[in-house]
């Protein structure tokens, strides 16, 4: 699917502090350049995914086509609105799974006019999980770093997902990982419990490193890190 145009490939900068936490510079290049069109040329391909997973480097164009081409042949679609811009209503309405962190919860929340909130987990995340199920959304995930995260679903008691304690140096893509972690889970059939500890257990190994790409755990990595801290994560 791959498709060159003329244009600087796009870019990012991060900032990391002492503790790990980061803030991204970015600089979309030939990303914006990815149209309806090109998605359109790979139709049969969008149709056939069992998930069709998006993220904001790209335009709102491309997204929006590449979710109506999925849901209308009964594909489920996650998005990750990450680097964060305000959400197409029309996005949101043919997404599947929303996956978010703390941040993108609270600009979501206040563009529905769900008002103030105190900070960190007393905030009702819950609230906003409602609003947005209520507009057909099947799953919402709220991630919350050394929190953990937790998912909603519809007349389901929220499934809390614990964060693996480690030291974390870097957490340039923890969302991403995450995100795939996730992702490849569901793909996989595992239960939601599952996927949510995969996703999290793909986010602490790459804060445990330098880097993003290079930092992405292998499924042997992944198989053997659960494995190993098994049922010792603090709840």
């Amino acid at each position: 699917m791959l498709h060159p145009v003329d244009g600087p490939t796009g870019s990012g900068i991060g900032f990391t502090g002492e503790r790990g936490e980061n803030c991204l510079a970015v600089y979309p290049g030939a990303n914006r350049l990815l149209s309806a069109h090109h998605i359109r040329a790979v139709e049969q391909a969008v149709r056939g995914a069992g998930l069709v997973v998006a993220q904001f480097e790209i335009g709102d164009e491309p997204i929006l086509e590449a979710f109506s081409l999925a849901r209308a042949a009964g594909a489920r679609t996650v998005l990750n609105p990450s680097p964060y811009r305000p959400v197409d209503p029309r996005i949101l309405e043919r997404t599947s799974i929303l996956v978010l962190n703390r941040v993108e919860a609270d600009c979501i929340a206040d563009s529905l006019g769900l008002g103030d909130a105190e900070p960190g987990l007393s905030r009702p995340f819950g609230r906003l999980a409602d609003a947005l199920l209520g507009r057909g959304l099947e799953m919402v995930v709220v991630t919350l770093g050394r929190e953990g995260a937790v998912a909603y679903k519809q007349n389901a008691i929220p499934l809390r997902q614990p964060a693996f304690p480690v030291d974390a140096v870097d957490t340039l893509g923890a969302g991403d990982a995450f995100t795939a972690g996730l992702v490849t889970g569901l793909m996989e059939g595992l239960s939601l419990s599952d996927s949510l500890e995969r996703a999290a257990a793909c986010g602490a190994i790459l804060c445990e490193r330098i880097g993003v790409f290079d930092a992405l755990p292998t499924v042997t990595e992944l198989g053997l890190f659960i494995r190993t801290w098994g049922t010792r994560i603090p709840a």
